[in-house]
């Protein structure tokens, strides 16, 4: 499907010299972010440790709630924990594979659509080696950079004529992961196998992408039985956390869209990847990433902001972006060929590209000192957090039950029955009308008798989150509950204090 025929001799060296290159920078930058987790890893491990340890697929032991949403991942997780490996390492090793496989996928992808176009490809995987958005998730301990690899290499599959009995085997399991992995892969899958139908242009013939699109719906609804049966309910309770914005929701992915836009080379990104539309060489591939890359747009405006720096939410799509991007670059430059001042256009171009990472740079640094110095000094909020829940373990009950907005890492390390503020785990909660971390029920939850509530203030003694604030105005919380703990937190000078029931 992919050769170098033209330049077999010449090219066969450097080409995976430079692509090793570009790798090494990769891993090399998501080095950088080693130690930089996220709280909500801790939520897929807590589901995975409690599977292993026989309580089932839950949060808190008895109470069947789906409150994750990489389905894919927890079972890895599981498979780690069962194993003796340490999870975090191996989660942070599989992100980092996981983004290098991305790299590759991607170079492959901007050769799909512009086979001549040998060295301009390689735009691709250095652009994403050198911007923070694969490197900074890839070591965060969640499933993004796997999802990501797994997107590529499904748009790879797309074209495949008539694929061998193995190759279509292959297919099925990268679309039922990409499915399983997220729960927007399922629409992403269902997408790539529709347009495999299409390009055919024939119903049916023995080893056809109806076939493909036949196996794939009997997998996914054999899982989407099982979870049903499992937990009572059609849709996860993510679904409800996430889905029920509404409107309102609209405006935040529309700003989160224009800050990638402006902040990260989304617009470099975007204005070359769209170039191909001016060549008549432009292939039936491409109309197929514009698709995707639509598709993850409208998903953002329904979403929202996602509060995790460097734009999670456009990461499983930024490798088809820079795939876009190297073949608008190809465009390009047999646009200009027939300038007589192609040279000094040129320039400019090199210019703007310049300028566009120097921005990319720049937001990274910004970043990288608010919340770096935190995080080498062991007073990030996952750190913290840690710290939180060693705390309750020692210093409570193995019955008590705790209260807290961020539920992953002091769920993990305390050990005891989590009630969720923000409503992830909590079905109540994630019902309630209202954007993304913007609902709040605290006489909901007081009514649950928590032993401990954890609240996270600001220096000033305010609250960014929303049920914290509302439960430290509540009357019953102020009158029943006494601070005996705290712990800093060194990113945004904030502190988390641990209040506990007076008559426990």
């Amino acid at each position: 499907m992919f050769s170098f025929q033209s330049a077999r001799d010449t090219l066969r060296f450097p080409i995976p010299l430079l692509l090793l290159l570009a790798v090494a920078i990769f891993v090399y930058h998501a080095g950088l972010y080693w130690h930089w987790l996220e709280d909500d890893a801790f939520i897929s491990l807590r589901y995975a440790r409690n599977l292993v340890e026989g309580h089932g697929l839950v949060f808190n032991p008895g109470q069947m709630v789906e409150g994750y949403s990489n389905f894919a991942w927890v079972m890895f997780s599981a498979g780690c924990l069962k194993l003796g490996w340490d999870p975090l390492l191996m989660l942070r090793l599989a992100g980092i594979l996981g983004g290098v496989v991305t790299l590759l996928c991607s170079w492959r992808l901007a050769l799909a659509l512009q086979p001549t176009a040998i060295y301009t490809s390689l735009a691709a995987p250095f652009f994403l080696a050198l911007s923070p958005v694969l490197p900074r998730h890839a070591t965060t301990g969640l499933e993004t950079c796997a999802y990501a690899a797994l997107m590529s290499i499904a748009l790879l599959s797309a074209p495949a004529p008539k694929p061998g009995w193995w190759r279509r085997v292959g297919l099925w399991l990268v679309m039922i992961l990409l499915a399983l992995l997220r729960p927007e892969g399922v629409a992403f899958a269902a997408l790539i196998l529709l347009w495999r139908i299409r390009q055919s242009r024939r119903f049916y013939y023995p080893g056809s992408p109806l076939g493909d699109l036949v196996v794939f719906g009997l997998l996914y609804a054999a899982y989407f039985a099982w979870r049903w049966t499992y937990y009572g309910a059609p849709l996860p309770n993510i679904f409800h956390f996430k889905m029920t914005g509404g409107p309102a929701a609209v405006p935040d992915g529309f700003h989160y869209g224009l800050d990638f836009l402006r902040m990260n080379g989304g617009a470099v990104l975007v204005g070359l990847g769209l170039m191909p539309l001016l060549s008549k060489r432009r292939t039936r591939l491409y109309r197929l990433c514009l698709m995707v890359i639509g598709g993850q747009g409208l998903l953002v405006l329904i979403l929202g902001r996602d509060w995790m720096h460097h734009y999670r939410f456009f990461a499983p799509v930024i490798p088809v972006l820079a795939a876009s991007m190297a073949s608008g670059l190809a465009v390009l430059a047999r646009l200009l060929s027939g300038y007589p001042r192609q040279r000094m256009l040129r320039l400019i171009l090199a210019i703007v590209l310049l300028a566009a990472y120097a921005n990319i740079y720049k937001t990274e640094r910004v970043i990288a000192r608010q919340v770096m110095p935190a995080v080498e000094s062991g007073e990030y909020l996952v750190q913290a957090y840690h710290r939180v829940g060693d705390w309750l373990r020692t210093n409570t009950s193995p019955d008590a039950t705790v209260a807290i907005s961020d539920v992953g890492a002091v769920g993990y390390y305390s050990r005891r029955e989590i009630v969720d503020m923000f409503g992830l785990v909590d079905p109540h909660i994630a019902r309630m009308p209202g954007r993304v971390h913007h609902k709040s029920d605290p006489d909901y939850v007081l009514a649950q008798k928590p032993d401990v509530i954890v609240l996270v203030s600001r220096p000033d003694g305010s609250y960014w989150r929303i049920p914290d604030r509302d439960m430290s105005q509540n009357p019953d919380f102020i009158l029943d509950y006494e601070r005996v703990h705290k712990v800093k937190i060194g990113y945004g000078a904030e502190t988390a204090g641990v209040y506990m029931r007076k008559d426990r």
